[in-house]
């Protein structure tokens, strides 16, 4: 039963969480009204999708496929947890206050750059797993409570 948990914890919500970064930044396109913000947002997405597939070139020579195990259970590596923490609550600040300007095609471009290279570094890149994985759990807690802090920001961002 532990290795279940073990397994399907970190193989299921790890990618779920980084997918759903990558969906929201298509939601963010998808709720601007004014032309030249959506045309921004959605310029960002187009151009973090080029970055993710600059980066997977770059790594190709570290490819491997995935081993759906952990050889262990990770230590807390808390400086990306707390990273990931301060990084989801800032970020959806930024977010709510950026969403009618121009400016939200950058945000969109680090969001879909970030999550997309992130779900490949935790899917391909065994180094990096530990870290993406305690990052990724740190900005899902910091979005989340961001909006138990200000629940208004959920319809809003």
């Amino acid at each position: 039963m532990a290795r279940t948990i073990v397994i399907l914890i970190p193989w299921t919500v790890v990618p779920v969480i980084l997918l759903a970064l990558f969906v929201f930044s298509l939601t963010i396109v998808s709720q601007l009204s004014e032309p030249e913000s959506k045309a921004s947002a959605r310029a960002g997405v187009w151009a973090g999708l080029v970055l993710f597939v600059i980066f997977v070139l770059s790594q190709l020579r570290d490819l491997r496929e995935p081993e759906f195990t952990f050889a262990s259970v990770p230590d807390i590596d808390t400086v990306p947890l707390v990273a990931g923490v301060v990084a989801g609550f800032i970020f959806l600040r930024v977010v709510r206050l950026l969403l009618g300007t121009r400016v939200i095609g950058v945000t969109t471009l680090l969001l879909c750059a970030g999550s997309t290279s992130a779900l490949y570094s935790f899917l391909f890149i065994e180094s990096l797993r530990p870290t993406v994985l305690y990052l990724a759990l740190g900005v899902a807690f910091g979005v989340l409570f961001h909006i138990v802090l200000f629940p208004s920001s959920k319809g809003k961002a």
